[in-house]
């Protein structure tokens, strides 16, 4: 059960200030700002102190969150949210890991590799260009562009693979098995780093 925590419960050493954090979502283009999303950080995570603060992309704030564009986290002496959870409004989940506190993230749809406000071709051209060897396309923000990657674009495209499958290239056997091995990792354990500032496609 998450908990749903105000900024002031959060505790502060008065002798610093205290600490923050900053998300703008980046969505498709009938919702670019991710309106609905919402937006989960946990801190202390596997000790007695464990706590998570919910953040909802709206316009206006409710009971119990904290609510604005871009949406802000009160972090209290927390340098660190140990797990951020964001649920977009399609039903997507984005799992990131150890996002240092006091920075603006910026954060796009985890599919849309080339940040044009959809799921295309383009974007699995845009993976393929950045597979194994860059972090364009690392919407899950643990260094590299890779199967987990294609898992979550391979989920949300609804157009037919066979023409893509027969137009690209096949990667090189060690490629290949790297994605396997990557994808069948993802299979059991489910869900997915050291804090970039922007998560998704690189401008």
């Amino acid at each position: 059960v998450r908990s749903l925590l105000w900024n002031c419960l959060l505790p502060t050493d008065s002798s610093e200030e205290p600490h923050w954090l900053y998300l703008k979502l980046v969505g498709p283009n009938d919702n670019t700002t991710g309106i609905g999303a919402s937006i989960y950080a946990t801190l202390n995570v596997g000790t007695p102190h464990e706590r998570t603060v919910r953040g909802e992309a709206n316009t206006n704030a409710g009971t119990f969150n904290q609510s604005d564009l871009p949406i802000h986290f009160g972090l209290g002496s927390e340098t660190q949210v140990d797990e951020l959870t964001i649920e977009w409004p399609d039903g997507t989940e984005q799992l990131l890991y150890s996002i240092s506190s006091d920075q603006y993230l910026t954060i796009h749809l985890p599919e849309d590799f080339d940040g044009d406000g959809d799921v295309d071709a383009n974007d699995l051209s845009q993976w393929e260009g950045d597979f194994g060897g860059g972090n364009g396309s690392d919407s899950d923000l643990d260094g590299d562009s890779d199967g987990a990657e294609f898992l979550v674009w391979q989920q949300h495209w609804t157009g037919d693979l066979s023409p893509l499958a027969t137009s690209k290239t096949v990667p090189e056997p060690t490629s290949a098995l790297q994605l396997v091995c990557t994808a069948a990792l993802i299979v059991t354990r489910r869900s997915g780093f050291p804090a970039l500032r922007e998560v998704g496609p690189s401008n």
